[in-house]
Protein backbone atom coordinates (compact mmCIF):
# COMPACT_ATOMS: atom_id res chain seq x y z
CA UNK A 1 0.00 0.00 0.00
CA UNK A 2 2.95 2.36 -0.45
CA UNK A 3 1.77 3.57 -3.60
CA UNK A 4 -1.75 4.00 -2.40
CA UNK A 5 -1.29 7.95 -2.91
CA UNK A 6 -0.43 7.97 -6.57
CA UNK A 7 -3.67 5.21 -7.09
CA UNK A 8 -6.35 8.10 -6.06
CA UNK A 9 -8.79 9.22 -8.48
CA UNK A 10 -8.24 13.10 -7.74
CA UNK A 11 -4.57 13.22 -5.32
CA UNK A 12 -4.95 16.28 -4.19
CA UNK A 13 -8.25 15.31 -2.72
CA UNK A 14 -7.30 12.75 -0.33
CA UNK A 15 -10.33 10.59 -0.01
CA UNK A 16 -11.58 7.79 -1.42
CA UNK A 17 -13.99 4.81 -0.99
CA UNK A 18 -13.55 1.45 -2.12
CA UNK A 19 -15.79 -2.06 -2.41
CA UNK A 20 -14.31 -5.44 -2.45
CA UNK A 21 -15.58 -9.01 -1.53
CA UNK A 22 -12.62 -10.91 0.45
CA UNK A 23 -13.35 -14.17 -0.72
CA UNK A 24 -10.05 -16.37 0.03
CA UNK A 25 -8.48 -17.35 3.14
CA UNK A 26 -6.52 -14.55 4.96
CA UNK A 27 -3.90 -14.53 7.62
CA UNK A 28 -0.74 -13.04 9.52
CA UNK A 29 1.16 -13.18 6.37
CA UNK A 30 -1.61 -10.15 4.59
CA UNK A 31 -1.11 -7.87 7.93
CA UNK A 32 -0.71 -4.65 5.92
CA UNK A 33 -1.06 -0.47 7.27
CA UNK A 34 -1.80 2.22 4.98
CA UNK A 35 1.48 5.13 5.82
CA UNK A 36 -0.53 8.69 5.68
CA UNK A 37 -4.12 7.45 5.30
CA UNK A 38 -6.75 6.60 7.90
CA UNK A 39 -8.60 3.66 6.51
CA UNK A 40 -12.47 3.61 7.71
CA UNK A 41 -14.61 0.17 7.15
CA UNK A 42 -17.91 -0.16 6.73
CA UNK A 43 -18.84 -4.23 6.54
CA UNK A 44 -21.72 -4.56 4.14
CA UNK A 45 -21.85 -8.15 3.80
CA UNK A 46 -20.24 -11.63 5.12
CA UNK A 47 -17.82 -12.10 8.22
CA UNK A 48 -14.30 -12.54 9.21
CA UNK A 49 -11.97 -11.90 11.83
CA UNK A 50 -10.50 -8.83 12.00
CA UNK A 51 -6.46 -8.61 13.89
CA UNK A 52 -5.63 -5.14 14.93
CA UNK A 53 -3.25 -4.15 17.56
CA UNK A 54 -2.99 -7.55 18.92
CA UNK A 55 -6.54 -7.87 19.24
CA UNK A 56 -8.98 -9.98 17.17
CA UNK A 57 -12.53 -9.06 16.58
CA UNK A 58 -15.35 -10.95 14.56
CA UNK A 59 -16.81 -8.35 12.33
CA UNK A 60 -20.55 -8.81 10.40
CA UNK A 61 -22.69 -7.06 8.60
CA UNK A 62 -23.34 -3.76 10.20
CA UNK A 63 -20.01 -3.06 11.91
CA UNK A 64 -17.41 -0.18 11.38
CA UNK A 65 -13.98 0.51 12.72
CA UNK A 66 -11.58 3.05 11.79
CA UNK A 67 -7.82 2.49 11.34
CA UNK A 68 -5.06 5.06 12.09
CA UNK A 69 -2.66 5.89 9.55
CA UNK A 70 0.76 3.45 10.10
CA UNK A 71 -1.38 0.87 12.13
CA UNK A 72 -0.81 -2.83 10.68
CA UNK A 73 -3.80 -4.59 11.02
CA UNK A 74 -5.22 -8.06 8.55
CA UNK A 75 -8.19 -10.19 8.00
CA UNK A 76 -8.63 -14.52 8.83
CA UNK A 77 -11.15 -16.73 8.60
CA UNK A 78 -13.10 -14.39 5.83
CA UNK A 79 -16.02 -15.55 4.25
CA UNK A 80 -17.25 -13.26 1.75
CA UNK A 81 -16.36 -10.25 3.54
CA UNK A 82 -17.61 -7.97 1.47
CA UNK A 83 -16.71 -4.67 2.41
CA UNK A 84 -15.96 -0.59 1.64
CA UNK A 85 -12.77 0.80 2.41
CA UNK A 86 -13.10 4.98 3.05
CA UNK A 87 -9.40 6.00 2.80
CA UNK A 88 -8.82 9.44 3.75
CA UNK A 89 -5.30 12.38 4.55
CA UNK A 90 -5.19 13.22 8.22
CA UNK A 91 -5.31 16.16 6.53
CA UNK A 92 -9.26 15.64 4.91
CA UNK A 93 -11.27 16.52 7.90
CA UNK A 94 -9.09 18.45 9.77
CA UNK A 95 -8.67 21.92 7.93
CA UNK A 96 -13.27 21.56 8.01
CA UNK A 97 -12.80 20.79 11.63
CA UNK A 98 -10.81 23.79 12.70
CA UNK A 99 -12.94 26.20 10.13
CA UNK A 100 -16.00 24.70 11.96
CA UNK A 101 -15.73 23.80 15.62
CA UNK A 102 -17.69 22.37 17.89
CA UNK A 103 -17.32 18.36 16.69
CA UNK A 104 -15.22 17.32 19.80
CA UNK A 105 -16.65 13.50 19.03
CA UNK A 106 -15.53 13.37 15.60
CA UNK A 107 -12.34 14.88 16.42
CA UNK A 108 -11.73 12.11 19.59
CA UNK A 109 -13.16 9.46 16.97
CA UNK A 110 -10.11 10.57 14.57
CA UNK A 111 -7.58 11.66 17.21
CA UNK A 112 -7.49 15.14 16.25
CA UNK A 113 -7.72 16.56 19.67
CA UNK A 114 -4.55 16.94 21.00
CA UNK A 115 -4.73 14.20 23.25
CA UNK A 116 -4.01 10.65 23.45
CA UNK A 117 -6.31 7.92 21.84
CA UNK A 118 -8.88 6.59 24.40
CA UNK A 119 -7.70 3.09 25.46
CA UNK A 120 -9.14 -0.03 23.53
CA UNK A 121 -9.62 3.11 20.75
CA UNK A 122 -7.71 0.86 17.81
CA UNK A 123 -9.51 -2.03 18.45
CA UNK A 124 -13.24 -0.36 18.77
CA UNK A 125 -16.15 -1.92 16.09
CA UNK A 126 -19.00 -0.26 16.48
CA UNK A 127 -22.28 -1.48 14.89
CA UNK A 128 -25.10 0.19 12.84
CA UNK A 129 -28.32 -0.28 13.57
CA UNK A 130 -30.27 -1.64 10.28
CA UNK A 131 -31.86 1.65 9.51
CA UNK A 132 -28.89 3.58 9.59
CA UNK A 133 -27.07 0.83 8.21
CA UNK A 134 -28.99 1.25 4.72
CA UNK A 135 -28.11 5.10 5.02
CA UNK A 136 -24.74 4.57 5.18
CA UNK A 137 -24.52 2.26 2.38
CA UNK A 138 -26.66 4.53 0.24
CA UNK A 139 -24.43 7.24 1.52
CA UNK A 140 -21.03 5.84 0.26
CA UNK A 141 -22.98 3.90 -3.20
CA UNK A 142 -23.36 7.86 -4.17
CA UNK A 143 -19.73 8.46 -3.24
CA UNK A 144 -18.43 5.65 -5.60
CA UNK A 145 -20.63 6.76 -8.37
CA UNK A 146 -19.41 10.21 -7.94
CA UNK A 147 -15.31 8.73 -8.41
CA UNK A 148 -16.48 6.73 -11.54
CA UNK A 149 -18.39 9.29 -13.29
CA UNK A 150 -16.74 12.45 -12.11
CA UNK A 151 -19.35 14.73 -13.28
CA UNK A 152 -19.33 18.70 -12.34
CA UNK A 153 -19.49 19.19 -8.26
CA UNK A 154 -18.12 15.68 -7.73
CA UNK A 155 -15.87 16.79 -5.02
CA UNK A 156 -18.23 18.34 -3.00
CA UNK A 157 -21.14 15.93 -3.36
CA UNK A 158 -18.62 13.33 -1.97
CA UNK A 159 -17.24 16.21 0.57
CA UNK A 160 -21.14 16.07 1.43
CA UNK A 161 -21.51 12.91 2.06
CA UNK A 162 -18.27 11.71 4.09
CA UNK A 163 -18.78 14.59 6.53
CA UNK A 164 -22.67 13.16 7.08
CA UNK A 165 -20.85 9.97 7.07
CA UNK A 166 -18.30 10.19 9.60
CA UNK A 167 -21.36 12.90 11.57
CA UNK A 168 -24.01 9.46 12.25
CA UNK A 169 -21.30 6.72 12.82
CA UNK A 170 -20.14 9.53 15.98
CA UNK A 171 -23.64 10.35 16.91
CA UNK A 172 -25.28 6.64 16.66
CA UNK A 173 -23.23 3.90 15.70
CA UNK A 174 -22.89 1.86 19.06
CA UNK A 175 -19.57 0.52 20.37
CA UNK A 176 -18.93 -3.37 20.64
CA UNK A 177 -19.84 -2.84 24.49
CA UNK A 178 -23.09 -1.34 23.75
CA UNK A 179 -24.75 -3.63 20.82
CA UNK A 180 -27.79 -4.81 22.14
CA UNK A 181 -29.24 -5.84 18.80
CA UNK A 182 -28.49 -9.40 17.87
CA UNK A 183 -26.66 -10.80 14.43
CA UNK A 184 -29.51 -12.02 13.37
CA UNK A 185 -31.25 -8.82 13.00
CA UNK A 186 -28.45 -7.60 10.67
CA UNK A 187 -28.89 -10.84 8.25
CA UNK A 188 -32.44 -10.24 8.15
CA UNK A 189 -32.27 -6.93 7.34
CA UNK A 190 -29.54 -6.94 4.96
CA UNK A 191 -31.47 -9.95 3.25
CA UNK A 192 -34.47 -7.74 3.08
CA UNK A 193 -33.01 -5.01 1.38
CA UNK A 194 -32.13 -7.94 -1.49
CA UNK A 195 -35.18 -9.44 -2.10
CA UNK A 196 -36.39 -5.80 -2.32
CA UNK A 197 -34.31 -5.03 -5.15
CA UNK A 198 -34.48 -8.27 -6.93
CA UNK A 199 -37.50 -9.50 -6.37
CA UNK A 200 -38.29 -11.21 -9.46
CA UNK A 201 -35.93 -13.09 -8.70
CA UNK A 202 -35.67 -17.20 -8.24
CA UNK A 203 -35.74 -16.87 -4.32
CA UNK A 204 -36.30 -20.50 -2.83
CA UNK A 205 -36.39 -20.48 1.10
CA UNK A 206 -33.08 -22.33 1.18
CA UNK A 207 -31.36 -19.69 -0.86
CA UNK A 208 -32.84 -16.80 1.31
CA UNK A 209 -30.97 -19.01 3.94
CA UNK A 210 -27.61 -19.20 2.71
CA UNK A 211 -27.86 -15.49 2.00
CA UNK A 212 -28.33 -15.17 5.65
CA UNK A 213 -25.70 -18.25 6.43
CA UNK A 214 -28.34 -20.08 8.93
CA UNK A 215 -29.84 -23.30 8.43
CA UNK A 216 -33.36 -22.96 6.72
CA UNK A 217 -34.86 -23.71 10.20
CA UNK A 218 -32.97 -21.47 12.04
CA UNK A 219 -33.42 -18.90 9.26
CA UNK A 220 -37.39 -19.55 9.18
CA UNK A 221 -37.79 -19.16 13.08
CA UNK A 222 -35.32 -15.92 12.77
CA UNK A 223 -37.12 -14.14 9.67
CA UNK A 224 -40.76 -14.97 11.41
CA UNK A 225 -39.72 -13.27 15.02
CA UNK A 226 -37.62 -10.06 13.47
CA UNK A 227 -40.38 -9.17 10.28
CA UNK A 228 -43.20 -10.93 11.65
CA UNK A 229 -44.32 -13.36 8.96
CA UNK A 230 -42.78 -17.09 7.07
CA UNK A 231 -40.27 -15.61 4.80
CA UNK A 232 -41.86 -17.12 1.75
CA UNK A 233 -45.39 -15.31 2.58
CA UNK A 234 -43.48 -11.89 2.82
CA UNK A 235 -42.43 -12.59 -0.56
CA UNK A 236 -44.93 -13.36 -2.13
CA UNK A 237 -46.71 -10.10 -0.58
CA UNK A 238 -44.11 -8.36 -2.21
CA UNK A 239 -44.44 -9.47 -5.55
CA UNK A 240 -48.50 -8.53 -5.58
CA UNK A 241 -47.60 -4.99 -4.02
CA UNK A 242 -45.38 -4.63 -7.04
CA UNK A 243 -47.29 -6.20 -9.52
CA UNK A 244 -50.63 -4.23 -8.44
CA UNK A 245 -47.89 -1.06 -9.22
CA UNK A 246 -47.29 -2.29 -12.32
CA UNK A 247 -50.84 -2.93 -13.32
CA UNK A 248 -51.29 0.70 -12.23
CA UNK A 249 -48.42 2.38 -14.15
CA UNK A 250 -47.62 0.35 -16.78
CA UNK A 251 -49.31 -0.98 -20.06
CA UNK A 252 -47.80 -4.68 -20.49
CA UNK A 253 -49.68 -7.60 -20.42
CA UNK A 254 -51.05 -9.63 -17.60
CA UNK A 255 -48.46 -12.25 -18.91
CA UNK A 256 -45.58 -9.93 -18.77
CA UNK A 257 -46.83 -8.26 -15.17
CA UNK A 258 -46.35 -11.81 -13.97
CA UNK A 259 -42.84 -12.85 -15.26
CA UNK A 260 -41.78 -9.09 -14.86
CA UNK A 261 -42.61 -9.68 -10.73
CA UNK A 262 -41.38 -13.20 -10.20
CA UNK A 263 -44.68 -15.52 -11.58
CA UNK A 264 -43.45 -17.44 -14.12
CA UNK A 265 -46.97 -19.38 -14.25
CA UNK A 266 -49.48 -16.37 -15.19
CA UNK A 267 -52.76 -18.62 -13.75
CA UNK A 268 -51.02 -18.97 -10.17
CA UNK A 269 -50.29 -15.23 -10.55
CA UNK A 270 -53.85 -14.58 -10.85
CA UNK A 271 -55.15 -16.73 -8.29
CA UNK A 272 -52.53 -15.22 -5.53
CA UNK A 273 -53.51 -11.66 -6.98
CA UNK A 274 -57.36 -12.21 -6.56
CA UNK A 275 -56.89 -13.31 -2.96
CA UNK A 276 -54.69 -10.68 -2.09
CA UNK A 277 -56.90 -7.85 -3.59
CA UNK A 278 -60.37 -9.25 -3.79
CA UNK A 279 -60.01 -9.12 -7.66
CA UNK A 280 -58.11 -10.28 -10.68
CA UNK A 281 -55.32 -8.62 -12.19
CA UNK A 282 -57.35 -7.73 -15.45
CA UNK A 283 -59.93 -6.47 -13.30
CA UNK A 284 -58.29 -4.37 -10.92
CA UNK A 285 -56.21 -2.71 -13.75
CA UNK A 286 -60.33 -2.20 -15.56
CA UNK A 287 -61.22 -0.90 -12.59
CA UNK A 288 -58.07 1.98 -11.39
CA UNK A 289 -58.57 2.57 -15.54
CA UNK A 290 -62.27 3.67 -15.13
CA UNK A 291 -61.72 5.48 -11.60
CA UNK A 292 -59.02 7.47 -13.16
CA UNK A 293 -60.96 8.19 -16.57
CA UNK A 294 -58.58 5.73 -19.01
CA UNK A 295 -59.78 6.70 -22.58
CA UNK A 296 -61.17 4.18 -25.01
CA UNK A 297 -59.85 2.75 -28.11
CA UNK A 298 -61.12 3.11 -31.63
CA UNK A 299 -62.58 -0.70 -31.09
CA UNK A 300 -64.50 -0.24 -27.83
CA UNK A 301 -61.88 -1.52 -25.63
CA UNK A 302 -59.35 0.32 -23.54
CA UNK A 303 -56.11 0.83 -24.03
CA UNK A 304 -55.16 -1.45 -21.66
CA UNK A 305 -57.57 -4.25 -22.61
CA UNK A 306 -55.52 -4.79 -25.89
CA UNK A 307 -52.42 -4.92 -24.36
CA UNK A 308 -53.73 -7.82 -21.45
Amino acid sequence: MANLENKLTWQNFGFEVRYHVHDREYGIRDRHAHDGFYELVVVRSGSATHVHDGVKSHIESGDVYLIPPGEPHYYANARQLGIYNVLFTGDFFAGLLAEFPGAPDIEAYLGLSGGALPEGHRADVRRFDPELFFRITALLDEIVEEETQELSGARLMILSNALKILTLICRHARKSAERNIGSAGYRIASLVKTLEADFAGEWSLRRMAEHTGFSVACFRRQFRRIIGEPPVAWLLSLRLEKAAMMLQTGDGSIAETAEACGFPDSNYFTRMFHRRFGATPRAYRLGLRRRTGGGMEPDGSTHLQRHS
